[in-house]
């Protein structure tokens, strides 16, 4: 799915580049993970965010060697690894070092590893040379370590929460718009990748009973009816529909809909909340 986005978010974005399988590790877990390492280095934290909301990711990292817009130096430390090291050898590695500590404090919390080198940031704000003493204490002396400073940024998702922003104004509409269509496509491509049901809302036959009477595509703004079907199933179905519509128009005119869903009384209510129709417990407001 990645393999397919990232080139639609990287034209957005005006810039090109190559997406890398590596390892990654964070609070002391390493799993797969992806790197971007693209043509404009000055472009990195807008292709960050856009990838972040496209792909609906909790935190962004951004690392360069030089600075630009937006990111700050630290510390780090690079370990050299040996031939053949696996995914298994550097989870392990990774979790030799998470349990190093200052005062209570992790200092080891994440870790980038690729092309047989293991990157670990000086978060904690320590000398960076202590900091490197006290891996290769940790080590046993086993491995070939090097001091490094880079510039990072650590985005969190309210950084690119572009849906949520309520302090859109008319210069970043055409970026709303982008970041919006880009998150779509990614849902399309999940939902078609967990076999096409995947964001679909059902009501139950009734209370208790997982019977679907019919359905909801936000995807494709589709209401499914079957033979289970009653007059009931139109409304609650046509209310889906509604709530949609108007969450999508809020990225244009937060004004709008908050005028709109205060008259209507869903003013408490984000995009799906008549899913509380489907457990059997409507929303007080309605």
């Amino acid at each position: 799915m990645a393999a397919q986005i990232v080139p639609k978010v990287l034209e957005e974005a005006g810039t090109s580049g190559t997406l890398t399988l590596q390892l990654g590790g964070y609070l002391g877990a390493t799993n797969p993970s992806l790197t971007l390492e693209i043509d404009r280095p000055t472009l990195a934290l807008t292709v960050a965010k856009l990838l972040g909301f496209a792909l609906a990711q909790d935190k962004m990292l951004v690392t360069s060697e030089t600075q630009v817009m937006g990111t700050e130096p630290v510390g780090a430390v690079v370990i050299d690894l040996p031939d053949g090291y696996g995914e298994r050898e550097v989870a392990a590695l990774y979790a030799r070092l998470w349990e190093l500590e200052r005062d209570g404090q992790k200092l080891a919390t994440g870790h980038t590893t690729a092309n047989g080198q293991m990157g670990i940031f000086n978060p904690a704000g320590i000398d960076n040379a202590e900091f490197a003493a006290m891996i290769d204490h940790q080590l046993g002396g086993q491995f070939t370590i090097r001091q490094a400073t880079l510039f990072s940024a650590f985005l969190g998702k309210e950084s690119y929460d572009y849906a949520g922003n309520q302090r859109t104004t008319a210069a970043r509409q055409p970026v709303l718009g982008r970041a919006d269509r880009l998150r779509r496509e990614t849902t399309a491509l999940l939902a078609e990748h967990l076999g096409g049901d995947a964001g679909v809302l059902h009501q139950a036959e009734h209370r208790g009973n997982q019977s679907s009477r019919g359905g909801f595509d936000p995807q494709r703004l589709t209401t499914l009816l079957n033979e289970k079907t009653d007059s009931s199933t139109f409304f609650h179905e046509t209310a889906h529909f509604f709530l949609t519509v108007y969450s999508d128009l809020a990225a244009q005119s937060r004004s709008r809909y908050r005028a709109c869903s205060q008259q209507i009384a869903f003013s408490s209510y984000p995009r799906g909340s008549a899913r509380g129709l489907e457990t059997g417990t409507s929303p007080q407001a309605i």
